[in-house]
């Protein structure tokens, strides 16, 4: 359903973007699952993941590596307010798409909700 529903939001953007090079965000990555489909529909031309835990921003490396994905594939490790709102880091990038397997759950509590929020203030969204 994820691969499906990315390749869905991949051909609308560039119907609507024809001529623009299209960046997705993975937000709270993980091991980089949803971000590999991103990359593997061939639309993007740069896809971040953003990941808070170093271990699985390890393995998310790995797993772009292992998949040949490095040209396009970059891991930003640490929490999103901090990355997002970091010009140093995001003031020559938005992002066309994101895409996120956070929940919000009490036992679970990733916080999705302050990570969307932040990744929406941060302004980092193309229109």
């Amino acid at each position: 359903a994820y691969a499906a529903a990315i390749q869905r939001a991949a051909e609308e953007l560039r119907r609507s973007k024809p001529t623009q090079a299209l960046r997705a965000l993975d937000l709270g990555s993980g091991s980089g699952l949803l971000g590999l489909l991103c990359w593997q529909t061939g639309y993007f031309e740069k896809v971040v993941f953003l990941e808070a835990c170093p271990p699985l921003a390890e393995a998310a490396r790995e797993n772009i590596r292992r998949n040949g994905a490095e040209r396009c594939c970059t891991v930003w490790e640490g929490h999103s307010p901090d990355i997002l709102h970091d010009d140093s880091i995001t003031k020559d990038i938005s992002f066309d798409l994101c895409v996120s397997e956070l929940l919000d759950a009490v036992l679970i509590g990733e916080g999705v909700l302050p990570s969307l929020r932040d990744a929406a203030a941060a302004r980092s969204f193309s229109p």
